[in-house]
């Protein structure tokens, strides 16, 4: 599950760097989670980075190795390739999450937990 829009985070990645010895880097980014723009993959957010030219970093979530809130405790997350996750909004500017494992759609919004279909759904389908 990806971090909520608002909320401030320290994320930590690593990343194989390219190199004979196959060193790898971490890097750790404090911000507030923003509005991710369309054009970003899904397990991809965006969280505000005021000392790069666009404001944000994109932070892919297979690299993630740990996220803590404003507060220090941990954010739980997966980092399961098997699990999609999209970030979608609805038609009264609500953010929902539609999520694909094991071959099946969920979504957080009311219509789901009633129908267990959603308009939500089919806009990542």
């Amino acid at each position: 599950m990806l971090p909520t829009v608002g909320t401030t985070i320290t994320v930590t990645t690593e990343y194989k760097r390219p190199s004979i010895w196959g060193d790898i880097q971490h890097n750790e980014t404090t911000g507030e989670v923003i509005k991710s723009p369309k054009w970003l993959k899904p397990g991809e957010f965006a969280i505000e980075n005021p000392n790069l030219p666009s404001g944000f970093s994109v932070i892919n979530m297979k690299n993630v190795v740990d996220i803590r809130d404003a507060d220090g405790h941990e954010y739980k997350f997966t980092t399961d390739s098997s699990v999609k996750v999209w970030a979608v909004t609805g038609s009264k500017g609500n953010e929902y999450t539609v999520k694909l494992q094991d071959g099946e759609y969920s979504c957080e919004c009311v219509g789901f937990q009633y129908r267990k279909d959603c308009k939500h759904i089919k806009q990542c389908i």
